[in-house]
C-alpha cells in the first residue's frame, strides 16, 4: 500500500526555486559585468577616453568590476541601518524609487 508523502510538494518547489532564481540572477550579473567591460575596452563603444587604460590594465578592470559589488555593499549596509528608523514599506518603496532613479538616469 503507497502511503502519502508527509511534506508538501509545491513547498518543497517554492524552497527549492529560490535558490535556483538567485543562481540565475548571479549568471545574469556576470554575463552584464563581462558585457560592460568588454564594451568599455573598445573605442567604438565605449563612450569614454581613457578605454585603453581599461584595456591595458587589469588592476582597472578589476576595480570598475569590484565597484558594482562595492556599491551593492554599501546600499544594503545604508538600507539595513535605516529599517528600523523607516519601517519595511517605507524602505521597500525608497528602494524602488532609487530603482526607477537608476534605470531612468542608465536609459537618459
Amino acid at each position: 500500500p503507497a502511503s502519502s508523502p508527509d511534506y508538501s510538494f509545491s513547498l518543497m518547489a517554492l524552497l527549492f526555486s529560490v535558490p535556483a532564481l538567485g543562481g540565475a540572477l548571479f549568471g545574469y550579473d556576470i554575463g552584464a559585468t563581462s558585457f560592460a567591460i568588454t564594451q568599455m575596452q573598445d573605442a567604438n563603444f565605449s563612450g569614454v577616453s581613457w578605454w585603453q587604460t581599461v584595456r591595458s590594465s587589469p588592476a582597472w578592470t578589476g576595480a570598475i568590476v569590484s565597484a558594482g559589488s562595492a556599491g551593492a555593499l554599501l546600499g544594503s549596509f545604508l538600507m539595513f541601518l535605516c529599517a528600523d528608523a523607516l519601517g519595511r514599506r517605507t524602505e521597500l518603496r525608497l528602494g524602488g524609487a532609487l530603482y526607477m532613479a537608476g534605470a531612468l538616469l542608465v536609459a537618459w
